[in-house]
């Protein structure tokens, strides 16, 4: 993989383009292509079926939420702010730094399936250490993290929108469908 040198300056413009603990050098460089790849718009386009039909997007919130088993995220905003990576991890952890700048993270976790300590576990038992939530949080599944996203949005009125669909596979709940998950003032 070729690498590029930048310099201090040229990172702390690329870092305005980057959601703290989502983004990577590499996906926050993304952004700025995509973005500059259709002409500086960002526009997303509507969710299309497997012969490229549109398909309507069925909504869902805690209680009404099916296995999301097979699914991919085609666009997340977490407290009014897009999600960069499209993965169900990466949409729990800006829901983690939603929630921390609202209340202590360890106690709002409790009463949530996510696993999460103060302890720096990084690499084990599939913690990776989070430095802005001074925390190492283990990754979990698409459906543990769908519902803790739907849980704390909830309980401190976070705003959540995923768009996601899943995959046209007899495994999924609803293959080749769209769907959207909200919660917080969303509701």
């Amino acid at each position: 993989m070729p690498s590029i040198e930048i310099t201090s300056d040229q990172f702390q413009r690329l870092q305005k383009f980057a959601e703290p603990l989502v983004d990577t050098p590499q996906s926050a460089f993304e952004k700025i292509l995509a973005i500059a790849e259709r002409g500086g718009n960002v526009v997303q386009r509507p969710a299309r079926d497997f012969r490229g039909v549109d398909t309507p997007k069925e909504t869902y919130d805690r209680s009404s939420l099916p296995s999301v088993k097979h699914t991919y995220i085609r666009s997340a905003r977490i407290d009014g702010k897009p999600v960069a990576r499209t993965e169900w991890n990466a949409s729990l952890l800006a829901m983690l730094s939603a929630v921390a700048s609202r209340t202590p993270l360890l106690p709002a976790l409790r009463e949530t399936p996510i696993n999460a300590t103060a302890e720096n576990r990084d690499g084990v038992d599939g913690y990776a250490w989070r430095e802005q939530l001074g925390l190492s949080v283990q990754g979990v599944s698409a459906e543990t993290a769908s519902r803790a996203i739907l849980q704390l949005g909830d309980a401190y009125s976070i705003p959540v929108e995923i768009e996601f669909g899943w995959h046209n596979s007899p495994k999924a709940s609803k293959p080749g469908k769209q769907g959207l998950l909200i919660a917080g003032s969303h509701r």
